[in-house]
């Protein structure tokens, strides 16, 4: 699955180079910001692997077997939205790498630094958040072209918006669970998990792709919630690669979830096995931005020691078995079940 995903990156690649080469002069006419965005903006998105672009193409194939330039177009769209999400939520997190580079509003920040400004951290940030709502703007300029009937077209509209108003939403209680310590449920976690990531990164691309080849009622709601499923298992993964995976595979720092006391199934399992004097030390480490490499590697000691990470991939495991009846429950060939099996191991498997 991974090869295949690999496979689609060069032509999501291509056709989003053409399609900001087409902007260049338009950008160009206002200011030199312009230009320089778009490269920025190629630059950023080649450093990923187009996970989303990929999957709508997937989806598409899976159905009509073959692929299609109005798929390539929404693939391009969904990668200029994820870049903008990506982008808003550096900022708030104040990561100043990645994908193994400098965030794009830190490198505004360097600019700033460069000429001199006073507050050169609050011009990266602006600058930061003009990029990415700039890049909201571009995707929905390219769905409009969708070259598909009004219907679908209004249809694919709708859902996008719905979803990008879920993101929004999960972001805002994600942000709240940072700064708070409330006493939250796995529930709330995993509910944060859907509507931040799992829909929007596996459930949304693969209904768009369905979509566009013409598929919808019991086949898109079943896609849908095998798509929630696999998404959750991939922020799960996320956050385990983001403890004990390797800084320079995943390209940002490891602990970044602990500086910024993120609300993960690793953090609610550890807080209730934790002893109070336990307690007590990973309370003065989870949020503090100035946590030592020696911190961290205590949370991921005592998270070990206490069968933390056994814990959470019981729950891998249990989520991964829904998603294979899930996808039994699909009437359609055994060829797209096997597809969507794939998917499952390679969010099972990935190491970045």
């Amino acid at each position: 699955m991974l090869k295949y995903l690999t496979e689609q990156k060069p032509k999501i690649k291509n056709e989003l180079k053409n399609f900001l080469n087409e902007k260049e002069k338009e950008f160009s006419t206002v200011n030199p910001w312009g230009k320089d965005l778009l490269q920025r903006f190629f630059k950023f998105a080649d450093k990923g692997k187009m996970i989303r672009g990929g999957l709508i193409l997937l989806s598409y194939r899976m159905f009509k077997g073959e692929e299609s330039k109005v798929a390539l177009d929404a693939a391009v769209a969904i990668e200029l939205i994820h870049a903008a999400f990506l982008i808003h939520d550096d900022i708030m997190d104040q990561d100043i790498l990645r994908r193994g580079e400098k965030t794009i509003y830190y490198q505004y920040q360097e600019i700033g630094e460069a000429e001199g400004f006073q507050q050169a951290q609050e011009f990266g940030r602006a600058m930061g958040i003009c990029a990415g709502d700039i890049a909201f703007f571009l995707a929905y300029d390219l769905l409009k072209r969708l070259d598909t009937v009004p219907e679908i077209r209004c249809k694919i509209f709708e859902k996008i918006t719905r979803e990008m108003n879920m993101v929004g939403l999960a972001q805002m209680q994600d942000v709240y669970f940072g700064f708070a310590s409330p006493d939250i449920s796995e529930e709330e976690v995993l509910s944060v998990f859907r509507y931040k990531t799992a829909r929007y990164t596996f459930s949304l691309p693969l209904s768009l792709g369905a979509m566009l080849a013409g598929k919808e009622g019991k086949t898109l709601e079943v896609l849908e919630e095998i798509g929630e499923t696999l998404g959750i298992i991939f922020q799960i993964k996320d956050d385990e690669l983001g403890l004990f995976g390797k800084e320079s595979v995943i390209g940002k720092p490891l602990g970044s979830d602990i500086k910024g006391a993120k609300k993960t199934l690793f953090y609610l399992f550890l807080m209730k096995k934790a002893g109070m004097e336990e307690r007590k030390r990973l309370g003065q480490i989870f949020g503090n931005p100035n946590s030592s490499e020696k911190d961290i590697e205590y949370v991921r000691d005592i998270m070990e020691s206490l069968g933390i990470r056994k814990q959470v991939q019981d729950k891998v495991t249990e989520l991964a078995l829904h998603t294979r009846r899930l996808t039994d429950s699909m009437e359609e060939t055994q060829v797209n079940t096997q597809v969507l099996l794939e998917l499952l191991e390679y969010s099972l498997s990935r190491t970045c």
